[in-house]
């Protein structure tokens, strides 16, 4: 039986584990929880090699940075060269979506603007409305983000397909089933909401959007969606 392999780069901030979900708990509660493979990387597990079992891969956030290029970081980004490779496909979520930028010669810094955290308005291009993920899907939606680090080129072999005021890459795509979200399609307000405790305080954060959660908004709806789209994606 084939399954999604869900390497996890990392778990999330502790004001949102004492309240249980950590980032693949969070893929989960969306997708179901069959058939599903959970790899941390960032604690020395290995992905498996044989990439005939698995039918998709979810890079899910971390609290590192992409630019720390740690040797978990350097395998992880070799291996997800060589499931790309083999077709397999892949989404990658914030820090994920870094990664993949990385691992196909695209560069990734500290936004310029600091870190961003709350919700943000995503607006697809041409290539984003046309591209079959996003298909029905409006053409501008809202999206929980929570990063301090941004992919500030990409790659010459992607195309990006969204894009924020605050975030100029934020959707990006590799070949016919590779994709990169800097948004969480995953997060609740609950879980931005103690992403935003943590960071007041810690007094580093430079731009909050408190005002703009709402779950009646399309920020859930929109979100999982798209997970469930991408679920549906195989070789």
């Amino acid at each position: 039986m084939k399954q999604t392999l869900i390497i996890q780069t990392g778990h999330t901030n502790e004001y949102i584990l004492k309240k249980g979900p950590d980032f693949s708990d969070m893929f989960q509660a969306v997708v179901g929880n069959r058939h599903i493979k959970i790899c941390n990387v960032f604690e020395g597990e290995v992905p498996p090699n044989a990439f005939s079992a698995v039918d998709r891969v979810i890079v899910t956030g971390s609290l590192s940075m992409a630019t720390e290029r740690m040797p978990w970081m350097l395998q992880t980004e070799a291996w997800l060269r060589n499931a790309a490779a083999a077709g397999v496909p892949i989404l990658g979520i914030c820090f994920g979506h870094q990664m993949l930028a990385m691992a196909f010669g695209g560069s990734v810094g500290d936004h310029p603007m600091g870190t961003e955290m709350g919700t943000s308005v995503v607006a697809l291009n041409e290539a984003g409305v046309n591209d079959p993920l996003f298909a029905g899907i409006p053409k501008r939606f809202a999206g929980y983000v929570a990063h301090t680090q941004s992919v500030l080129a990409y790659p010459e072999t992607a195309v990006c397909l969204g894009s924020s005021d605050y975030e100029p890459n934020h959707i990006i795509k590799w070949g016919a089933n590779i994709y990169g979200f800097q948004f969480h399609p995953e997060f609740t307000d609950e879980v931005i909401k103690n992403g935003i405790a943590r960071l007041e305080d810690k007094r580093c954060v430079k731009r909050i959007q408190a005002d703009a959660l709402s779950e009646a908004d399309g920020n859930l709806r929109t979100g999982r969606e798209l997970l469930k789209r991408f679920m549906q994606l195989s070789r």
